[in-house]
């Protein structure tokens, strides 16, 4: 985790940054949007001010990522966890579950094998076009 530059930058509640260019992460992202509160961002990263969220492309082609209201970047597995945290209830739960020191390496090993393989998952259509 690190900080961005310029944490007002942020938003209130939070930022959830994704691949819109992957049905999967859409479709993913799409669900997230009706559990997370009103006033989040969720926004592929073909369309985030990426400079202002402290992020460069290539970090954000690579991993999702969460940006907590006060700067700190959260990628991959940290992004999943900080979104569900955000979502509240048994969702917070299940986030902080995947922060916990003994699942935190599993959770890694999980994301990083989804996200190898995300364009075989099924998912709606992409929020942003293929180029």
């Amino acid at each position: 985790m690190s900080q961005i530059p310029d944490p007002a930058e942020t938003n209130p509640r939070g930022t959830l940054v994704y691949d819109g260019a992957c049905g999967f992460c859409s479709s993913v992202a799409r669900l997230a949007r009706r559990r997370l509160p009103r006033g989040t961002r969720i926004v592929p990263y073909q369309k985030a001010d990426l400079e202002s969220l402290g992020l460069t492309k290539e970090e954000a082609a690579g991993t999702a990522w969460w940006i907590e209201p006060d700067g700190t970047r959260r990628p991959g597995h940290e992004a999943a966890a900080g979104a569900l945290e955000a979502m509240g209830g048994v969702w917070e739960l299940a986030g902080k579950a995947i922060d916990l020191p003994l699942v935190k390496p599993v959770s890694a090993a999980v994301y990083d094998l989804v996200s190898r393989n995300r364009g075989r998952f099924p998912g709606g259509p992409p929020d942003v076009p293929q180029r």
